[in-house]
């Protein structure tokens, strides 16, 4: 439950600040011969700032991805690129 908290409080930090919309889009990259998607939260003009991946434990991303994306629009506010890794897309299902 640590996670959530501080998946919380990064929003929370983040959330001050520029008011710019966020361009959500996804990406993919092949690894191991599966495509992997990459999700990416970015401001139209990006600062100089930061990429921030997310790599995300073995949570159920079905019950909480809300609570990710969250966080990530909050960052990407602040002028941070944002990616998004679903590197289980490589397990097979």
């Amino acid at each position: 439950m640590r996670w959530l908290a501080s998946i919380a409080a990064l929003a929370v930090l983040a959330a001050s600040g520029r008011a710019e919309p966020i361009q959500e889009s996804t990406d993919s990259f092949t690894a191991g011969g599966k495509s992997i998607s990459v999700e990416r939260f970015e401001t139209k003009e990006p600062s100089k700032l930061r990429t921030l991946v997310l790599l995300h434990g073995s949570v159920d991303l079905t019950t909480h991805a809300g609570s990710f994306r969250y966080s990530d629009r909050c960052v990407a506010q602040k002028g941070n690129l944002r990616l998004w890794v679903d590197y289980f897309d490589r397990l097979p299902t």
